[in-house]
């Protein structure tokens, strides 16, 4: 397993115009490195193993 996508980052207005403040918001912090829900989860997966 490994992460896609860290962190959430701006991105071109061309493909993502539609989004809030054209961000790619899919990352496990935000775009100012603050964790979100999913950042724990990830954590326990990888502790595991």
């Amino acid at each position: 397993m490994y992460i896609w996508q860290f962190c959430d980052v701006r991105v071109s207005d061309e493909w993502f115009a539609a989004r809030p403040r054209t961000m790619n918001n899919k990352g496990i912090v935000d775009e100012y490195r603050r964790r979100k829900l999913s950042y724990n989860v990830v954590k326990k997966i990888y502790e595991k193993a």
